[in-house]
């Protein structure tokens, strides 16, 4: 556990290696003698205070494995966020067949580049729907 009373760094990781590769690297290893497809492997909790419940999870990175078998192993990046109070509401899944955003009915927001943002929202028969917003 590493406690801070300030706002400033609680935890600083440096590299002095003046190499091109990554540096430096933090590792989350769940070391399981039995992993299975579907484990979460790790996660980073963003926790806060509200008025009456404390330390809510606000949002979450987690890792996870998606097929354990050596040789065709593959992992996933989830992003989960609270919303109206519940938490786990998966957000997003980053993975080898791409970025899958969840419940499309909250859309996609982009930005062209003259600053005006854009709601992409797909219906239930798969037709974009787009939105300017202000």
């Amino acid at each position: 556990t590493i406690n801070s009373g300030a706002t400033l760094t609680a935890l600083s990781l440096s590299s002095t290696d003046a190499g091109a590769t990554a540096g430096p690297i933090l590792a989350l290893y769940r070391n399981s003698i039995s992993p299975a497809d579907g484990d979460i492997i790790g996660a980073i909790q963003f926790k806060g205070n509200t008025d009456d419940v404390p330390t809510p999870r606000y949002a979450q990175i987690s890792a996870k494995i998606l097929d354990e078998a050596d040789g065709t192993a593959d992992g996933a990046i989830e992003v989960f966020v609270t919303a109206a109070d519940t938490q786990d509401t998966k957000i997003a899944t980053v993975s080898a067949d791409g970025v899958e955003i969840h419940d499309s009915s909250r859309g996609l927001i982009l930005t062209s580049a003259d600053s005006s943002r854009w709601k992409i929202t797909i219906n239930n028969v798969g037709t974009l729907e787009t939105t300017k917003l202000p």
